[in-house]
């Protein structure tokens, strides 16, 4: 347990994740103090208090990194010295102010993260190292990860071009083995974008794909509790996302994965989401696909035309607005594209 601490210092309970007495959803909930969201914290509006602080002894924070829906991104490095760099993912102070159904369910993801990460075997996810929260208020979770240095799939398409079919497949297929230990596992990821995706520079020109952000992933004893908040099991972010998600009482399988990693593939080809729906919202986003799940299967998405011929078959059939009509397994994607 943590004393007083130093200067430049937060004091911290925390906990290895290797050998923890409680799990991280244990320690994080007791962070819940029921505010009700309706007064602005403080540290909204003065500077970032986070840089120069101390974590757990080892790690001082740097600066920020970015943002984005759940959780705020910085650089850490070892306050001991070297050069090597930490990515620590903070949940953003909105959601552990308030108490809505909402909030509470980001927190019980956000936990169930900091278990997830330092057992996932696969190298395309950022291990997790440590986590813990600040102990003064607001008593804000986070987690410690490795650092890769990069940008994001959507970052790189932006500022260049659309990817080559020979420089696009490799990532796809760099991807698959993540996805399938996670479902062996019982889970799905479910809200995978462009942005979620970081690329990162290796030697000799080669790129290595990379996921830190699992916070919404979905595992099955959320169901109850969500159904309970009156809301869909899992909303990822619309366009990316496989319509079911948007849905109540749907719960999500394998499938939904393939469609976001399908949606992905077809960005890389061609610098665009494969389905316009003006709008980017949900409501919208059904509509639209609703409107496709009636058309004729062999005349949907027709203004592919970036698409190499041989591989537009194989993403029709992972993005159909119907899940019965998609693969059923990361790996039957995997083999077909590996076919092309």
């Amino acid at each position: 347990m943590a004393g007083r601490a130093g200067p430049g210092e937060t004091r911290v309970r925390t906990q290895k994740i290797e050998n923890c007495r409680e799990s991280a959803c244990d320690v994080i909930s007791e962070q819940d103090d029921r505010c009700d969201g309706s007064e602005l914290s403080i540290f909204n509006m003065i500077r970032d208090p986070l840089p120069g602080q101390v974590l757990l002894g080892r790690y001082e924070i740097v600066e920020k990194l970015g943002t984005g829906s759940v959780a705020d991104v910085y650089r850490a490095v070892a306050k001991t010295g070297g050069n090597e760099n930490y990515a620590v993912r903070f949940l953003k102070l909105a959601l552990v102010e308030k108490s809505t159904p909402q909030c509470l369910l980001h927190r019980r993801h956000f936990a169930l993260e900091a278990r997830l990460l330092p057992l996932l075997k696969c190298p395309v996810f950022a291990r997790g190292l440590e986590a813990g929260y600040l102990d003064a208020k607001p008593k804000r979770p986070f987690i410690v990860q490795e650092f890769a240095a990069g940008q994001t799939l959507g970052a790189t398409v932006s500022k260049k071009r659309p990817m080559s079919l020979k420089q696009a497949r490799p990532l796809i297929l760099q991807l698959c083995p993540a996805f399938k230990e996670l479902h062996q596992a019982g889970m799905v990821l479910g809200d995978l974008g462009p942005a979620h995706v970081m690329l990162e520079k290796q030697k000799q020109g080669r790129r290595r794909v990379r996921l830190f952000d699992l916070s919404h992933v979905y595992h099955p004893s959320f169901g109850p509790e969500i159904a309970a908040a009156g809301l869909p099991l899992l909303a990822g972010t619309p366009i990316w996302s496989a319509p079911e998600l948007g849905e109540f009482g749907t719960a999500p399988d394998p499938r939904a994965d393939v469609y976001s990693l399908a949606a992905i593939y077809y960005f890389l080809l061609t610098g665009r989401p494969p389905v316009k729906i003006g709008k980017n919202s949900w409501k919208n986003y059904l509509l639209s696909m609703k409107k496709l799940a009636k058309t004729d299967r062999a005349d949907r998405f027709d203004h592919w035309s970036p698409v190499p011929p041989n591989l537009l078959p194989i993403l029709k059939t992972a993005m159909s607005p119907l899940k019965s009509e998609r693969y059923s397994s990361i790996g039957d994607f995997e083999r077909a594209v590996r076919s092309v």
